[in-house]
């Protein structure tokens, strides 16, 4: 898997083709309806195609390897499903996951390559089950023990610093990203952004009652890109700033 990002100055690529699978994704750079045009185009792999995109306009491209779709196929239960190429459609989960994505991109932070990672798993689900030659139907996954989900509480805590990937904390738990996102939602409700997230605000305040550590070290500890960053996070789980909490 690979995403690559352009724009909003106006490009054309010419004529060429590869062994991925390549989703294309136009987002309009200031996020108006009504400038450039939202499309998305679907290619086949090796499928010859040309690219480019207007001025004002952004772009994500997602190159979807057969490895990748294969896995997500297994955890699907679809055989050996095919994406079918399609040319400049509309799709609220595309966009969404692509703007998501494209948000990442621009703000990075240790754990920017976690969240794309499970967004790219999600699109290529959602890509399988509507646009492809055997539409899948997602079983129902097998719910995490306690256990389990304190080996994945142990792994977050212990790496959130550094940051890791959607696949690192998979292997750990020996399944793929999909099935643990699928897992995850049947165990807790949440995604797994969400638990991982939620991981992140419960540590926050078990740092904000040390006053030795400044708002500044804590944003480090958990992987923030800055103290602007972790307070926005923290203020929309909590409702409160950091600085509020630990008064």
């Amino acid at each position: 898997m690979s995403v690559l990002y352009g724009g909003p100055q106006q490009a054309v690529l010419s004529e060429h083709a590869h062994a991925e699978a390549q989703l294309s994704v136009h987002l309009p750079a200031d996020r108006a309806p009504d400038r450039g045009s939202w499309r998305a185009s679907l290619y086949a792999s090796y499928q010859p195609h040309s690219g480019g995109w207007a001025e004002g306009v952004e772009v994500v491209v997602f190159h979807l390897s057969p490895g990748l779709l294969h896995e997500v196929c297994d955890d699907m239960s679809c055989g050996a499903a095919e994406l079918l190429p399609k040319r400049g459609f509309r799709d609220p989960v595309v966009e969404g996951l692509a703007a998501l994505c494209n948000s990442e991109h621009k703000h990075p932070h240790t754990l920017s390559t976690f969240h794309i990672e499970l967004a790219t798993h999600l699109l290529v689900q959602h890509l399988l089950r509507n646009y492809s030659s055997s539409p899948a139907v997602a079983e129902t996954p097998e719910a995490f023990s306690s256990r389990e989900l304190s080996r994945i509480s142990s792994f977050i805590e212990g790496n959130i610093q550094r940051g890791f990937s959607a696949g690192e904390l998979a292997a750990w738990m020996g399944t793929t990203p999909a099935r643990l996102s699928q897992r995850l939602r049947r165990s807790t409700g949440l995604s797994a952004w969400g638990f991982v997230q939620k991981h992140r605000i419960a540590m926050a305040k078990l740092l904000l009652r040390n006053h030795a550590l400044t708002i500044a070290d804590i944003s480090v500890r958990l992987g923030y890109f800055d103290q602007s960053h972790f307070t926005k996070a923290f203020r929309a789980a909590t409702g409160l700033t950091p600085g509020s909490f630990r008064e």
